[in-house]
């Protein structure tokens, strides 16, 4: 069992006698809007890094960024592979992102 939002919020409706009127989580993607206001990005210029493909990565593909699963958490190669649409990126561990970020670097340095 993992408890997660559905718990909180099934709590909360118990205990108030009312429901959420929203639920800013994962994947809501209008989690993402403070970011990409404060940093004046779109969202295709976003990335969103995560273990989970039903919250992380639907968060990603309904905001519109760029999805990279990391597999050190919750999700298989297997179940990367089966679900569509599929991440934009399937990494080991985020220690592989930071590796691909610093040779993108130094390339764009070099041009």
């Amino acid at each position: 069992m993992l408890p997660d939002c559905a718990a909180i919020c099934a709590m909360l409706t118990t205990a108030t006698g009312r429901k959420p009127d929203v639920v800013l989580g994962k994947p809501d993607p209008r989690m993402l809007e403070g970011v990409m206001q404060r940093h004046n990005l779109r969202p295709h210029e976003l990335a969103v890094v995560g273990d989970r493909i039903y919250t992380d990565m639907a968060m990603a593909r309904a905001a519109g960024a760029v999805g990279v699963l990391v597999l050190t958490g919750e999700a298989t190669r297997e179940q990367a592979d089966e679900v569509s649409p599929p991440p934009d990126l399937v990494l080991n561990d985020i220690g592989e992102l930071g590796a691909l970020l610093a040779k993108k670097n130094k390339e764009a340095v070099r041009c």
